[in-house]
């Protein structure tokens, strides 16, 4: 999955090689301290309000394509702050799409002879490709001309310094905007989808909810502020993200002879782990395949071993931005539930399809207009 993702974004916190991993992730880690999260939150609130403003009493609404155009708005106003546009967002979110497809395609079947027939699909993955490093390398440059500063992802990225004083290279800074322009939408928009499926088919549950968002924001956006009151949000997400983690499937690679129940790995050895199928442990989680956010209550997940709940991965290659994407998911169920109740369409059967992430498919949901 690496080698697949790293095609978008190679020298990126994500897909970069172990030395210049450890590296950057010391350089990039204080971009996700409390400070800057408390900033990035005033974007989330701002494209969280704007998402709402087109919504209708009764529509009904594609919720993983509304959700991602959402959290696509987010990320770039994460990453360039005060410069990013609302047609580049609009643009990035199909690229997005037509990339992680392609993706997924290309792990299923890692020929690289197959990549380079030109069927429609190659074709329209290097389009994709090619338009996103293009939008990546003009949205840079205009960055530096303008100056701007504002707190955003890009001035960490800019001014960050390793011990010896070396800033990130440009191609580092730009892979690591590649990096999290995909990492930063398709996750974080499955797992509000999964949210809203699992709540509309919960009903007691989305009460509770309700009864949460009215008591603490009263009709009003989620701020950063709000976050620590927002307890049973926070449990419905942590819940979602295990029953139905986005990143269903992670890779890794051995860095040195290991041995893993019983068996003696060599080292370079790739490595696939099943987090969907570690979330469904009976052993670990009691009926797992119910939804129960109450068991994240404090006594609930106390007893959980280490490593049983892992939706944004483990060790050393965890994902930097677990706290963003959390924020985000959070601020974002809470403000939509405090303004609009989200229902089933009868007749939908809702499946979860294993692409770059575990998606749900279809998912139209009606909107319900609500006064708290």
């Amino acid at each position: 999955m690496g080698k697949v993702y790293g095609a978008l974004g190679r020298e990126g916190v994500g897909t970069c090689p172990y030395r210049a991993h450890r590296r950057q992730r010391g350089l990039l880690q204080p971009a996700f301290n409390r400070t800057h999260l408390a900033h990035y939150s005033k974007a989330m609130t701002s494209e969280i309000a704007g998402a709402m403003e087109s919504w209708r009493d009764g529509q009904v609404i594609d919720v993983p394509g509304q959700m991602h155009a959402l959290t696509t708005r987010v990320t770039a106003r994460a990453l360039f702050a005060s410069s990013a546009k609302a047609s580049d967002a609009a643009e990035l979110q199909g690229l997005v799409e037509v990339l992680l497809l392609g993706m997924v395609q290309r792990l299923v079947l890692p020929l690289p002879f197959l990549d380079k027939i030109p069927t429609p699909a190659n074709r329209r993955f290097v389009r994709a490709q090619r338009r996103l490093r293009e939008i990546t390398s003009q949205s840079l440059a205009d960055y530096r001309d303008a100056g701007i500063r504002d707190g955003d992802l890009l001035s960490v990225l800019f001014t960050a310094r390793d011990s010896d004083g070396q800033p990130l290279s440009g191609t580092e800074v730009h892979d690591n905007v590649v990096t999290f322009l995909l990492a930063g939408t398709e996750t974080a928009a499955t797992a509000l989808s999964w949210a809203w499926h699992l709540l509309g088919e919960h009903p007691a549950v989305r009460d509770e909810l309700h009864a949460e968002v009215d008591s603490v924001l009263a009709g009003r956006p989620a701020r950063y502020e709000d976050l620590p009151q927002l307890k049973v949000v926070s449990r419905i997400i942590t819940e979602s993200l295990r029953i139905r983690p986005p990143a269903w499937l992670l890779s890794r690679m051995t860095t040195a002879e290991i041995e893993l129940a019983g068996r003696r790995i060599p080292a370079g050895s790739p490595i696939l782990c099943s987090v969907y199928l570690m979330h469904h442990l009976p052993d670990v989680f009691q009926d797992p395949d119910r939804f129960d956010p109450d068991r994240w209550l404090d006594h609930g997940a106390a007893s959980l071993p280490r490593g049983a709940h892992t939706p944004f991965g483990v060790g050393t290659r965890k994902c930097i931005g677990d706290m963003f994407a959390m924020n985000e998911t959070v601020m974002a169920l809470a403000s939509v539930a405090t303004r609009w109740q989200l229902d089933p369409v009868p007749g939908v059967t809702v499946r979860p399809i294993p692409r770059f992430v575990l998606a749900p498919h279809p998912l139209p949901m009606r909107l319900q207009q609500r006064r708290p």
